[in-house]
């Protein structure tokens, strides 16, 4: 297992890809050859962007400075704040509100000087972008040359050190040989500039039939398949949700893709229990668990060691008893992992 560290390294060069008519299986808009794919699905995945909707994430359409300053909210990891009235088109009660106020008590983003507005539907242009990234990595003072930029004499003085450090550290190599600094970001191109500020990727998994690998090749017999069953023990489903896994204590649980371990927790009922996401609205569940071997936040590979079988939970003997949930809803385990 590993984790991703981020090594704050972007580009704002916009790049053109082939649409196919298959999509990502969240959002309609989001085509599996488009350029951005990986970095949607990594925004998604990492929970650091969502849709417009549940099922438009709005390739093509401008990134508004509200949302900017609610993706780098989330990058700092949601702090507390306590609602101060710093702008007049900021209530206590918008969605960005904990972020926009995050971000000017950290002096990453500040209003108009002409009005004093914040102005959170507005459009981020590309050097506004830079100028927070530039502060939220603490505003390092680099010098750099903009006059191979036809267009550097359009730089604002007031992002001038941003966008320098920008380009001395290869952020931005430019648009068609342009700065371009008063172009507007698209979400898509956003969402590929937040994935390489990372140094983050898309695990790309084979979702689908046979794609999955067993994730407890040690069991002795799958003691119960999904659906309806006679309840096994006081306290027990007879709407089964999931594939049982009979094993002796401590067997090793296996991931059964690649992805990244989003929940480590434990209730009464499923004992001690994991979730991993494997992309593609794809998450499973390993629950009943003796020993986890994995942390939220890491990032595992199919057939890696994750867990040990136990009995906690409600359970009549120790097993796996292990989910798979296509965008939230539980399915038969048996359409991903072999028989």
């Amino acid at each position: 297992m590993k984790k991703k560290i981020g090594v704050f390294i972007l580009t704002l060069t916009l790049m053109f890809g082939l649409c196919s008519n298959t999509v990502f299986a969240a959002y309609s808009d989001v085509y599996q050859n488009g350029w951005y794919y990986g970095a949607v699905q990594y925004v998604s995945q990492n929970g650091i962007m969502t849709g417009l909707n549940d099922t438009y994430f709005g390739v093509g359409e401008s990134l508004k400075r509200g949302q900017f300053a609610l993706i780098l909210y989330r990058l700092a990891g949601t702090p507390d704040v306590e609602f101060e009235n710093k702008f007049p088109d900021i209530g206590a009660n918008d969605w960005y509100a904990n972020a926009v106020i995050w971000a000017s008590d950290n002096g990453i983003v500040t209003g108009y000087t002409d009005t004093g507005l914040f102005g959170p539907s507005d459009e981020i242009t590309r050097e506004q972008m830079v100028t927070m990234l530039h502060r939220f990595e603490g505003s390092p003072q680099v010098s750099a040359d903009l006059s191979g930029y036809p267009d550097s004499g359009l730089v604002g003085a007031w992002s001038l050190a941003g966008m320098q450090w920008a380009v001395a550290n290869g952020i931005i190599s430019g648009d068609n040989n342009m700065l371009n600094p008063q172009g507007i970001t698209t979400r898509e191109v956003c969402a590929t500039i937040i994935m390489r500020f990372q140094g983050g990727e898309y695990i790309e998994t084979e979702a689908g039939p046979g794609g999955f690998v067993n994730p407890c090749p040690g069991a002795n017999y799958v003691s119960s398949e999904f659906g309806y069953r006679v309840s096994p023990t006081e306290g027990a489903s007879s709407n089964h949700q999931g594939r049982d896994y009979a094993a002796s204590e401590g067997t090793a649980i296996l991931a059964a893709a690649s992805g990244k371990v989003v929940l480590v927790g434990y209730t009464s009922a499923r004992g001690n229990y994991i979730v991993i996401d494997h992309g593609n609205g794809v998450e499973c569940y390993y629950q009943h668990c003796s020993k986890i071997i994995a942390s939220a936040g890491d990032i595992v590979e199919a057939g890696e060691k994750i867990a040990e079988v136990g009995s906690t939970g409600i359970v009549s003997g120790p097993h796996l008893h292990f989910e798979v949930h296509e965008n939230g809803v539980p399915v038969d385990p048996r359409k991903y992992v072999p028989e």
